[in-house]
């Protein structure tokens, strides 16, 4: 298993949804400083060849006789009680942010069952403005922007822009088919389907926050 020193910069984190090793996975994980498991997330960094730096949870899932397996010392597991008022991996991002880190690239956060998603989506919003952050998974990226973001892909590319709060969000673009000039994105599917016109393209938030689904295939798998 890989094994790296952790240094200020990108944090992995692995969650328990459904995950696909792929080339581009792969060269998220290889450039990360810090690598976290919320619980049985461990077992998707196995599978990607990673032994993680600490793993977080309840071990509810993973298993608390299965520590061995991992070679970690004591104090890389950071244990909670079954009985808490957060997920694991609302706990393991907690325990990511104390490490301050540059970026943040959760894996396995999707799939599974739905409650589990949308908790997963919600991580997003906890994370400071300041700290670039995104779920991947085999053939897409999701981001929470208040402010702007920048997406790299191809032409062609599928992009949604979702509001959750019922005031809705305001918006400008540029490098979709759908321009939007300081146009209010309302709550539902107003956002949905948008396309790229290059190979990059810009999101400004002007009020409010979209979700933001930027579909990039399966290349690279």
């Amino acid at each position: 298993m890989l094994r790296w020193p952790v240094k200020e910069m990108k944090a992995i984190l692995f969650l328990a949804g459904k995950f696909q090793l792929t080339q581009k996975i792969r060269k998220e994980i290889k450039v990360a400083g810090l690598v976290v498991a919320a619980d049985s997330g461990a077992l998707h960094a196995k599978k990607a060849g990673v032994s993680p730096h600490y793993i977080v949870g309840d071990f509810d899932s993973l298993g608390k006789g299965d520590r061995s397996l991992w070679g970690l010392s004591p104090e890389k597991f950071i244990s909670f009680p079954s009985k808490k008022d957060k997920s694991d991996g609302h706990l393991a991002l907690e325990f990511v942010l104390s490490k301050k880190p540059k970026e943040i690239v959760f894996l396995g956060a999707l799939g599974g069952k739905l409650d589990y998603l949308f908790s997963n989506l919600f991580l997003l919003t906890k994370i400071p403005a300041s700290i670039p952050a995104k779920i991947v998974d085999a053939g897409s990226e999701i981001y929470w922007v208040r402010k702007k973001q920048v997406l790299h892909g191809k032409k062609g590319d599928r992009v949604s822009m979702l509001p959750i709060a019922p005031s809705g969000a305001v918006l400008k673009t540029k490098g979709l088919l759908y321009a939007l000039h300081r146009k209010k994105l309302h709550f539902g599917s107003h956002g949905l389907s948008n396309q790229m016109t290059k190979d990059r393209c810009e999101i400004h938030v002007l009020q409010g926050g979209v979700f933001v689904f930027h579909d990039c295939g399966q290349t690279g798998v």
